[in-house]
């Protein structure tokens, strides 16, 4: 909390909102046909929450951390992926790691970005019988898609605060 504008993690939120509800819609029609991802939701959920717990301070007064947001998705699906990642994060917003004022921007860029863009990137090289570049560039693009995503949003809070927006 307090990185990143009340404006800026309201319109992520809002951003958000209809991929987690579409996540969680497909996420029930797979376990209908499914009945193994319910235990895998959970331990996907938990090991994202333990990976986040490993910070390593970046400047500016922030951290960085591993999320496992590609792998996720290349082992139960990018929209399990994301409805677990979004329950890791509000876990972890509620324990005091990432501001439930943030959970907006965080959901957008973990849960949502690094999963699905991961993931196309991955099946590419899948469909292509490079699975395992697909894994490795996957994760590659995934991290930094999110990575780059945050920079932006952080960046352009001088800017939105010098015009009189906040």
């Amino acid at each position: 909390d307090n990185y990143l504008s009340p404006t800026t993690c309201a319109v992520l939120a809002v951003a958000a909102a209809p991929v987690v509800g579409l996540s969680i819609t497909k996420v029930k029609a797979q376990l209908k046909e499914n009945k193994e991802l319910a235990p895998m939701l959970g331990i996907a959920a938990s090991l994202s929450f333990l990976l986040m717990m490993f910070n390593v301070p970046v400047p500016g007064g922030t951290t960085a951390h591993a999320v496992g947001g590609v792998l996720l998705s290349i082992l139960i699906g990018p929209y399990a992926a994301s409805l677990a990642l979004s329950v890791a994060l509000l876990l972890q917003a509620l324990f005091g790691d990432g501001g439930i004022l943030a959970l907006g921007a965080n959901i957008f860029n973990m849960a949502i970005a690094m999963p699905f863009v991961g993931y196309s990137v991955y099946n590419f090289f899948r469909k292509q019988n490079h699975e395992t570049a697909g894994v490795l560039v996957g994760s590659y693009v995934g991290i930094n898609v999110a990575a780059f995503l945050t920079a932006v949003e952080l960046g352009i809070q001088p800017i939105i605060a010098t015009q009189g927006g906040e």
